[in-house]
């Protein structure tokens, strides 16, 4: 976290941390965090965040129509970013590692994205509330975030709707998404570039596997009712 700008926020927690029965945290990153700045590592207790696995589901039946909508031919690799413009967000290094996939289109989704100085192959949509909608259309779902991450909900969200995962190593993203896409260092454009474009080469039934596993994995360990079981868990136990 930015320490300039939640810096007291983290102090003050900090001491009344002791207070607290339990703290929970929705990532193993974010506990390190915190019990590194002082907070009572007897509270804490992981829960990671639950997804809505019927809300963020692959929907082919409406993705010629929305890709029309759209402007994106039905062939064409698209990549969905979505994230507010915020520094931690990392926009100006997905912006150039989509500059150098050329023929690979970036839709963004977000807060300000539409301030952004696109490249000719980015879309920017603006804030959605109803960012589910976008997901059939796109092929892969990219986090660029420079830092600040604990438990990815965009990350997530994309492979509970069947789209690939590249991320960078924030947080707990490398635990997300397992061995059902990529992750690269904050900041490198160029190896967030290569992956864009390794998953984007794949053929379209290796790629469809790796759709099917991410919606899978977050079915299976980050689903909604698994957390609800969790903290159900958690209130038993205390």
């Amino acid at each position: 976290m930015d320490s300039d700008r939640y810096g007291n926020v983290i102090r003050w927690n900090a001491r009344l941390s002791r207070l607290g029965d339990c703290i929970v945290v929705d990532s193993q990153a974010g506990a390190n965090f915190h019990i590194g700045r002082g907070f009572d590592a007897r509270r804490f207790e992981v829960i990671l965040n639950g997804i809505d696995t019927d809300k963020f589901q692959a929907d082919p039946a409406a993705r010629p129509a929305l890709r029309d909508q759209l402007g994106i031919f039905a062939d064409t690799v698209l990549v969905i970013h979505v994230a507010r413009v915020d520094p931690m967000k990392g926009h100006a290094t997905f912006l150039r590692a989509m500059c150098a996939n050329p023929v690979i289109r970036g839709m963004l989704v977000g807060a300000g994205t539409d301030k952004l100085d696109l490249p000719a192959n980015g879309l920017a949509l603006r804030m959605h509330t109803d960012v589910e909608r976008f997901h059939p259309a796109a092929d892969i779902v990219v986090s660029s975030s420079a830092y600040g991450e604990g438990f990815s909900n965009t990350v997530a969200e994309g492979m509970s709707a069947g789209l690939v995962p590249i991320t960078t190593d924030i947080g707990d993203a490398s635990r997300i998404v397992g061995a059902t896409g990529l992750v690269v260092p904050p900041g490198d454009a160029a190896g967030l570039a290569a992956a864009i474009g390794e998953i984007a080469a794949l053929t379209a039934e290796r790629r469809r596997a790796l759709c099917d596993g991410a919606r899978a994995r977050i079915v299976d360990n980050f689903a909604i009712d698994v957390a609800v079981t969790n903290y159900e868990c958690l209130y038993s136990r205390r």
